[in-house]
């Protein structure tokens, strides 16, 4: 009597498992990668909002790319899925950015690209403004909730300061403090507009390079504030 009730047992979670693991897999779920973790020490720098400026494009319109992936059953045909402006947190203009009414993500991929079009603008050289943009349900495709499901793009054609431009390591060791015109030369200099802190040996090569090209112009180069313009690379 005792094995027929084990058996009965057995019988009734393999059944609620299998049909749990039916009604996931049934499911599709798409989300924006998560932004590319910096590691130092005990810093870390992520977000689920990008800086685009223009001041890194030739282009007055580019194509921006975001990554996008898929958790569940992998897709048995390219399908439709879609992301919206969230008009009430967005202040880029409406004639500055398009979107095409469906993305498409490929059959048998675990990761897509969506590409987003953006437009530069005069106004853009003085002010920065934010695209917030949403995944939202749209037939058998679903979402997460929560950051995964946004992501905010803050439009600019301006220079500032990159996220990976920090105070430790970067302004200690090696570009040393952030200013916009320094930012302008070490892209001249060693035509390399962002560091990975993952790779300090490549960092350390590439300030010394800089500081090199500093250290060979004639006049000297000013920083903003009227100082030579210098790095705090050692060796």
């Amino acid at each position: 009597m005792r094995y027929l009730f084990y058996i009965i047992l057995l019988t009734i979670v393999f059944a609620c498992s299998k049909k749990d693991i039916e009604t996931w897999k049934g499911e599709h779920y798409v989300y924006f990668t998560e932004s590319e973790d910096l590691f130092y020490g005990n810093e870390s720098v992520t977000s689920d909002s990008l800086n685009v400026s223009f001041f890194f494009y030739i282009e007055d319109v580019i194509q921006y790319p975001l990554e996008v992936a898929l958790t569940g059953q992998l897709l048995s045909e390219d399908t439709p899925f879609k992301v919206v402006a969230d008009k009430e947190k967005t202040t880029l203009p409406e004639n500055l950015y398009e979107m095409p009414e469906h993305f498409t993500f490929g059959k048998g991929q675990l990761k897509d690209t969506i590409y987003v079009t953006l437009k530069n603008d005069p106004i853009l050289k003085t002010n920065k403004f934010d695209l917030k943009l949403d995944i939202v349900k749209e037939g058998s495709m679903l979402t997460h909730k929560g950051k995964n499901a946004t992501r905010l793009l803050k439009v600019s054609d301006m220079v500032e300061k990159p996220d990976w431009w920090l105070e430790n390591p970067i302004e200690w060791y090696y570009l040393g403090t952030f200013t916009a015109k320094k930012y302008e030369k070490f892209m001249e200099a060693t035509g390399v507009s962002s560091l990975d802190l993952n790779d300090l040996a490549e960092v350390r090569l590439l300030t010394l390079e800089f500081q090199n090209w500093l250290d060979r112009q004639d006049p000297k180069i000013l920083d903003e504030d009227g100082n030579e313009m210098k790095t705090e690379i050692i060796g």
